[in-house]
Protein backbone atom coordinates (compact mmCIF):
# COMPACT_ATOMS: atom_id res chain seq x y z
CA UNK A 1 0.00 0.00 0.00
CA UNK A 2 1.16 3.79 -0.10
CA UNK A 3 1.45 5.50 2.89
CA UNK A 4 3.12 9.08 4.06
CA UNK A 5 6.04 8.73 6.64
CA UNK A 6 8.65 10.54 8.33
CA UNK A 7 11.73 8.56 9.04
CA UNK A 8 13.45 11.08 11.10
CA UNK A 9 12.19 14.03 12.56
CA UNK A 10 12.41 17.47 10.75
CA UNK A 11 10.83 19.70 8.66
CA UNK A 12 8.10 18.94 6.51
CA UNK A 13 9.70 17.53 3.90
CA UNK A 14 10.65 14.66 6.20
CA UNK A 15 7.64 12.78 5.42
CA UNK A 16 7.95 10.64 2.24
CA UNK A 17 5.75 8.72 0.02
CA UNK A 18 6.68 4.90 0.61
CA UNK A 19 5.12 1.26 -0.63
CA UNK A 20 5.06 -1.26 2.39
CA UNK A 21 2.69 -4.33 3.59
CA UNK A 22 -0.51 -4.30 3.58
CA UNK A 23 -1.83 -4.42 6.98
CA UNK A 24 -3.46 -7.56 7.96
CA UNK A 25 -5.82 -7.71 11.09
CA UNK A 26 -5.31 -9.76 13.98
CA UNK A 27 -7.75 -11.35 16.85
CA UNK A 28 -10.30 -8.24 17.51
CA UNK A 29 -9.14 -5.78 15.10
CA UNK A 30 -9.68 -4.62 11.34
CA UNK A 31 -8.44 -2.96 8.61
CA UNK A 32 -9.77 -0.12 6.54
CA UNK A 33 -9.66 1.24 3.27
CA UNK A 34 -9.17 5.09 4.00
CA UNK A 35 -11.34 6.83 2.05
CA UNK A 36 -9.85 10.37 3.73
CA UNK A 37 -7.87 11.71 6.78
CA UNK A 38 -6.75 15.27 7.62
CA UNK A 39 -3.92 16.91 9.43
CA UNK A 40 -4.34 17.79 12.72
CA UNK A 41 -1.90 19.50 15.12
CA UNK A 42 -0.57 16.32 16.70
CA UNK A 43 0.65 14.65 13.31
CA UNK A 44 2.89 18.24 13.45
CA UNK A 45 4.43 17.70 16.82
CA UNK A 46 5.09 14.26 16.51
CA UNK A 47 6.90 14.71 13.01
CA UNK A 48 9.01 17.91 14.21
CA UNK A 49 9.68 15.40 17.66
CA UNK A 50 8.24 17.91 19.57
CA UNK A 51 8.98 16.56 23.74
CA UNK A 52 6.11 14.54 24.93
CA UNK A 53 5.06 13.72 21.19
CA UNK A 54 8.09 11.32 19.60
CA UNK A 55 7.27 8.31 18.06
CA UNK A 56 9.11 5.17 17.17
CA UNK A 57 10.39 5.75 13.80
CA UNK A 58 9.66 4.79 11.01
CA UNK A 59 6.22 6.33 11.95
CA UNK A 60 2.72 7.04 9.61
CA UNK A 61 0.66 9.38 11.37
CA UNK A 62 -3.10 10.39 10.68
CA UNK A 63 -5.85 9.65 13.93
CA UNK A 64 -8.91 10.71 11.27
CA UNK A 65 -10.16 6.77 9.99
CA UNK A 66 -12.65 6.96 7.55
CA UNK A 67 -13.55 4.32 5.24
CA UNK A 68 -14.49 1.20 4.52
CA UNK A 69 -13.78 -2.42 6.16
CA UNK A 70 -11.29 -4.44 4.23
CA UNK A 71 -10.78 -7.39 6.46
CA UNK A 72 -11.59 -8.67 9.91
CA UNK A 73 -9.93 -10.49 12.07
CA UNK A 74 -11.02 -13.02 14.37
CA UNK A 75 -13.53 -12.66 16.91
CA UNK A 76 -15.49 -9.41 15.01
CA UNK A 77 -18.75 -10.78 14.31
CA UNK A 78 -20.43 -7.32 13.80
CA UNK A 79 -18.27 -5.75 10.83
CA UNK A 80 -18.13 -7.48 7.02
CA UNK A 81 -16.17 -6.28 4.48
CA UNK A 82 -17.51 -3.42 2.62
CA UNK A 83 -19.15 -1.67 6.14
CA UNK A 84 -18.00 2.40 5.93
CA UNK A 85 -16.99 3.05 9.00
CA UNK A 86 -15.39 5.61 11.50
CA UNK A 87 -13.02 5.33 14.23
CA UNK A 88 -13.03 7.27 17.37
CA UNK A 89 -9.62 8.14 17.63
CA UNK A 90 -8.98 7.25 20.91
CA UNK A 91 -9.19 3.54 22.56
CA UNK A 92 -8.46 2.24 25.53
CA UNK A 93 -7.99 -1.34 26.83
CA UNK A 94 -11.23 -3.03 26.77
CA UNK A 95 -10.88 -4.71 30.11
CA UNK A 96 -10.51 -2.24 32.85
CA UNK A 97 -13.47 -0.08 35.00
CA UNK A 98 -13.61 2.78 33.00
CA UNK A 99 -13.46 1.18 30.01
CA UNK A 100 -16.48 -0.77 30.86
CA UNK A 101 -17.81 1.92 31.51
CA UNK A 102 -17.48 3.76 28.54
CA UNK A 103 -15.03 6.26 29.90
CA UNK A 104 -11.66 4.68 27.89
CA UNK A 105 -10.99 8.46 28.63
CA UNK A 106 -9.55 7.50 31.86
CA UNK A 107 -8.23 4.09 31.39
CA UNK A 108 -4.52 4.23 32.16
CA UNK A 109 -3.62 2.45 28.93
CA UNK A 110 -5.29 4.40 26.19
CA UNK A 111 -4.05 4.47 22.79
CA UNK A 112 -4.61 6.78 19.96
CA UNK A 113 -4.46 6.57 16.33
CA UNK A 114 -1.58 7.53 14.39
CA UNK A 115 0.19 8.40 17.78
CA UNK A 116 0.70 5.02 19.42
CA UNK A 117 0.37 2.78 16.35
CA UNK A 118 0.72 3.50 12.59
CA UNK A 119 -2.17 5.70 10.89
CA UNK A 120 -4.20 7.20 8.27
CA UNK A 121 -2.06 8.93 6.03
CA UNK A 122 -2.16 5.45 4.09
CA UNK A 123 -4.49 3.12 2.03
CA UNK A 124 -4.85 0.86 4.50
CA UNK A 125 -5.08 1.55 8.52
CA UNK A 126 -5.62 -1.50 11.12
CA UNK A 127 -7.17 -0.48 14.39
CA UNK A 128 -8.71 -2.55 16.99
CA UNK A 129 -12.71 -2.76 15.94
CA UNK A 130 -13.84 -1.64 19.31
CA UNK A 131 -13.00 1.86 18.46
CA UNK A 132 -15.23 1.68 15.10
CA UNK A 133 -18.59 3.09 14.84
CA UNK A 134 -21.13 1.10 11.53
CA UNK A 135 -22.70 3.53 9.58
CA UNK A 136 -25.76 2.39 7.31
CA UNK A 137 -25.86 5.98 5.88
CA UNK A 138 -22.74 8.65 5.85
CA UNK A 139 -23.98 11.51 6.99
CA UNK A 140 -21.66 13.28 4.67
CA UNK A 141 -19.76 11.76 0.84
CA UNK A 142 -16.99 9.76 2.60
CA UNK A 143 -14.52 11.31 0.17
CA UNK A 144 -14.64 14.73 2.56
CA UNK A 145 -15.32 12.73 6.20
CA UNK A 146 -11.88 12.37 6.50
CA UNK A 147 -12.28 16.02 8.23
CA UNK A 148 -14.44 14.51 10.82
CA UNK A 149 -13.31 12.54 13.35
CA UNK A 150 -10.26 14.03 15.97
CA UNK A 151 -11.61 17.80 15.87
CA UNK A 152 -15.28 17.75 15.70
CA UNK A 153 -15.28 14.66 18.57
CA UNK A 154 -13.18 16.79 20.80
CA UNK A 155 -15.06 19.75 20.11
CA UNK A 156 -18.56 17.89 20.29
CA UNK A 157 -16.95 16.54 24.18
CA UNK A 158 -15.57 19.83 25.13
CA UNK A 159 -18.73 21.15 25.20
CA UNK A 160 -20.59 18.49 26.69
CA UNK A 161 -18.48 18.20 29.69
CA UNK A 162 -19.17 22.46 30.13
CA UNK A 163 -22.67 21.49 29.90
CA UNK A 164 -23.47 23.73 27.46
CA UNK A 165 -27.40 25.10 27.96
CA UNK A 166 -29.68 27.83 25.51
CA UNK A 167 -28.73 31.26 25.81
CA UNK A 168 -24.91 30.62 27.43
CA UNK A 169 -22.52 33.18 26.28
CA UNK A 170 -19.48 30.89 25.26
CA UNK A 171 -16.01 32.06 24.14
CA UNK A 172 -14.12 29.63 21.49
CA UNK A 173 -10.44 30.32 21.81
CA UNK A 174 -8.46 28.82 18.35
CA UNK A 175 -11.99 29.39 16.99
CA UNK A 176 -10.31 29.91 13.15
CA UNK A 177 -8.75 26.33 13.68
CA UNK A 178 -9.78 22.79 12.89
CA UNK A 179 -11.32 21.81 16.30
CA UNK A 180 -12.72 25.87 16.82
CA UNK A 181 -14.61 25.46 13.80
CA UNK A 182 -16.51 22.57 14.49
CA UNK A 183 -16.77 23.90 18.38
CA UNK A 184 -18.60 27.15 17.30
CA UNK A 185 -21.06 25.55 15.14
CA UNK A 186 -21.77 22.79 17.91
CA UNK A 187 -22.20 25.61 20.45
CA UNK A 188 -24.79 27.59 17.87
CA UNK A 189 -26.47 23.75 17.21
CA UNK A 190 -26.84 24.12 21.03
CA UNK A 191 -28.03 27.77 21.27
CA UNK A 192 -25.36 29.09 22.61
CA UNK A 193 -24.08 32.96 22.07
CA UNK A 194 -21.01 32.30 20.70
CA UNK A 195 -17.74 35.08 21.20
CA UNK A 196 -14.92 33.70 18.61
CA UNK A 197 -11.22 34.43 19.09
CA UNK A 198 -8.45 34.25 16.49
CA UNK A 199 -7.17 36.35 13.77
CA UNK A 200 -6.11 37.56 11.20
CA UNK A 201 -8.35 40.01 9.84
CA UNK A 202 -9.76 38.16 7.06
CA UNK A 203 -10.37 35.22 9.50
CA UNK A 204 -12.40 37.05 11.70
CA UNK A 205 -14.91 37.96 8.61
CA UNK A 206 -14.90 34.19 7.66
CA UNK A 207 -16.24 33.32 11.63
CA UNK A 208 -18.76 36.14 11.23
CA UNK A 209 -20.42 34.51 7.85
CA UNK A 210 -20.33 30.78 10.65
CA UNK A 211 -22.30 32.88 12.60
CA UNK A 212 -20.38 34.38 15.56
CA UNK A 213 -22.07 36.81 17.54
CA UNK A 214 -18.84 38.17 18.17
CA UNK A 215 -15.60 37.76 16.89
CA UNK A 216 -12.38 39.00 18.26
CA UNK A 217 -8.52 39.24 17.23
CA UNK A 218 -6.55 38.42 20.38
CA UNK A 219 -3.98 40.77 18.81
CA UNK A 220 -6.17 43.26 20.07
CA UNK A 221 -5.17 44.77 23.28
CA UNK A 222 -8.61 45.78 24.10
CA UNK A 223 -9.74 42.49 23.56
CA UNK A 224 -10.95 41.38 26.86
CA UNK A 225 -12.91 44.79 27.29
CA UNK A 226 -14.76 43.96 24.30
CA UNK A 227 -15.84 40.52 25.64
CA UNK A 228 -16.54 41.96 28.77
CA UNK A 229 -18.93 45.00 27.13
CA UNK A 230 -20.14 42.41 25.09
CA UNK A 231 -21.53 40.27 27.78
CA UNK A 232 -23.15 43.56 29.87
CA UNK A 233 -19.74 43.04 32.40
CA UNK A 234 -20.37 39.76 33.39
CA UNK A 235 -18.23 37.46 31.69
CA UNK A 236 -18.82 34.34 30.17
CA UNK A 237 -20.45 31.09 31.24
CA UNK A 238 -18.05 28.60 29.29
CA UNK A 239 -14.55 29.26 27.81
CA UNK A 240 -13.23 26.32 25.25
CA UNK A 241 -9.23 26.91 25.05
CA UNK A 242 -7.28 24.68 23.34
CA UNK A 243 -4.71 26.97 23.19
CA UNK A 244 -3.07 27.34 27.02
CA UNK A 245 -0.59 29.31 28.51
CA UNK A 246 -1.23 32.87 28.78
CA UNK A 247 -5.00 32.53 27.51
CA UNK A 248 -5.68 30.56 30.17
CA UNK A 249 -4.63 33.66 32.58
CA UNK A 250 -7.37 35.67 29.80
CA UNK A 251 -10.11 33.03 30.27
CA UNK A 252 -10.44 33.34 34.28
CA UNK A 253 -10.40 37.22 33.66
CA UNK A 254 -13.36 37.36 31.33
CA UNK A 255 -15.21 33.98 32.70
CA UNK A 256 -18.44 34.46 34.35
CA UNK A 257 -17.98 33.48 38.36
CA UNK A 258 -19.25 30.31 38.34
CA UNK A 259 -18.41 29.36 35.06
CA UNK A 260 -16.39 26.31 33.20
CA UNK A 261 -13.13 26.74 31.25
CA UNK A 262 -12.63 23.61 29.40
CA UNK A 263 -8.57 22.93 28.58
CA UNK A 264 -6.84 20.59 26.27
CA UNK A 265 -4.26 22.38 24.51
CA UNK A 266 -0.95 24.38 25.01
CA UNK A 267 0.97 25.97 22.02
CA UNK A 268 1.13 28.92 23.91
CA UNK A 269 2.86 26.92 26.58
CA UNK A 270 2.37 24.06 28.47
CA UNK A 271 2.36 26.01 32.21
CA UNK A 272 1.00 29.31 34.34
CA UNK A 273 1.35 30.55 37.28
CA UNK A 274 -2.29 30.31 38.16
CA UNK A 275 -4.18 33.02 40.77
CA UNK A 276 -5.51 30.97 43.05
CA UNK A 277 -7.64 33.24 45.18
CA UNK A 278 -9.20 34.88 41.65
CA UNK A 279 -9.90 31.61 40.64
CA UNK A 280 -11.77 30.37 43.68
CA UNK A 281 -13.56 33.20 44.23
CA UNK A 282 -14.95 33.61 41.04
CA UNK A 283 -16.14 29.50 41.84
CA UNK A 284 -14.76 28.43 38.25
CA UNK A 285 -14.43 25.20 37.52
CA UNK A 286 -11.43 23.49 35.48
CA UNK A 287 -11.76 20.58 33.09
CA UNK A 288 -9.22 19.07 30.87
CA UNK A 289 -10.55 16.77 28.30
CA UNK A 290 -7.99 14.50 25.87
CA UNK A 291 -10.08 13.51 22.81
CA UNK A 292 -13.93 11.60 23.30
CA UNK A 293 -14.95 8.60 24.17
CA UNK A 294 -16.75 6.20 21.46
CA UNK A 295 -20.45 7.31 22.64
CA UNK A 296 -19.37 11.03 22.73
CA UNK A 297 -18.84 10.23 19.04
CA UNK A 298 -21.84 8.56 18.35
CA UNK A 299 -23.71 11.38 19.78
CA UNK A 300 -21.57 13.27 17.35
CA UNK A 301 -22.48 11.58 14.26
CA UNK A 302 -26.50 11.81 14.53
CA UNK A 303 -26.07 15.62 15.46
CA UNK A 304 -24.10 15.86 12.03
CA UNK A 305 -27.06 13.92 10.59
CA UNK A 306 -29.14 17.14 11.26
CA UNK A 307 -27.01 19.07 8.50
CA UNK A 308 -26.84 22.16 10.57
CA UNK A 309 -23.61 21.37 11.58
CA UNK A 310 -21.12 21.06 8.60
CA UNK A 311 -17.38 20.70 7.85
CA UNK A 312 -15.56 23.91 6.72
CA UNK A 313 -12.85 22.50 4.65
CA UNK A 314 -10.08 25.27 3.89
CA UNK A 315 -7.74 23.42 1.49
CA UNK A 316 -7.54 20.27 0.02
CA UNK A 317 -4.90 18.64 -0.81
CA UNK A 318 -3.78 14.63 -2.09
CA UNK A 319 -2.29 12.27 -0.02
CA UNK A 320 1.04 13.06 -1.51
CA UNK A 321 0.98 16.33 -0.45
CA UNK A 322 1.05 15.56 3.19
CA UNK A 323 4.19 18.13 3.74
CA UNK A 324 2.20 20.82 1.93
CA UNK A 325 -0.67 20.12 4.42
CA UNK A 326 2.09 20.48 6.77
CA UNK A 327 3.34 23.43 5.54
CA UNK A 328 -0.11 25.44 5.57
CA UNK A 329 -1.08 24.20 9.17
CA UNK A 330 1.88 25.95 10.70
CA UNK A 331 1.74 28.82 8.58
CA UNK A 332 -2.23 29.66 9.62
CA UNK A 333 -2.97 30.14 6.65
CA UNK A 334 -5.93 27.98 6.05
CA UNK A 335 -9.89 28.77 7.98
CA UNK A 336 -11.23 24.98 8.79
CA UNK A 337 -9.72 21.93 8.35
CA UNK A 338 -7.09 20.43 5.47
CA UNK A 339 -8.31 17.17 4.10
CA UNK A 340 -5.99 14.70 2.19
CA UNK A 341 -7.93 13.36 -0.30
CA UNK A 342 -7.26 9.44 -1.57
CA UNK A 343 -8.60 10.08 -4.82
Amino acid sequence: MRAMMFKEYGDPNVLVEVEVEDPRPGPGEVTVRVSSTSVNRIDVLMRRGVEGYRVALPHVPGSDVVGFVEEVGEGVTWLDRGDFVVANPLYGCGRCYNCSRGLEVLCDEWRMIGYHTWGSYAELVKVPARTLIKLNKPPLDPSIMGVVPQAYFTAWRALKVANVKPGDRILVWGATGGVGVFAVQIAKYLGAIVIGVGGPGWKLQKLRELGVDLAVSYLDPDFKAKVLEFTGGAGVDVVINSIGGGTLLDSIDIAKRGAVIVVFGWLAGASINLPIRKFYLKNLRLIGIILSTRADAIEALKALETGRIKPVIGATLRLRDAPRAHELLEGGEVFGKILLSMR
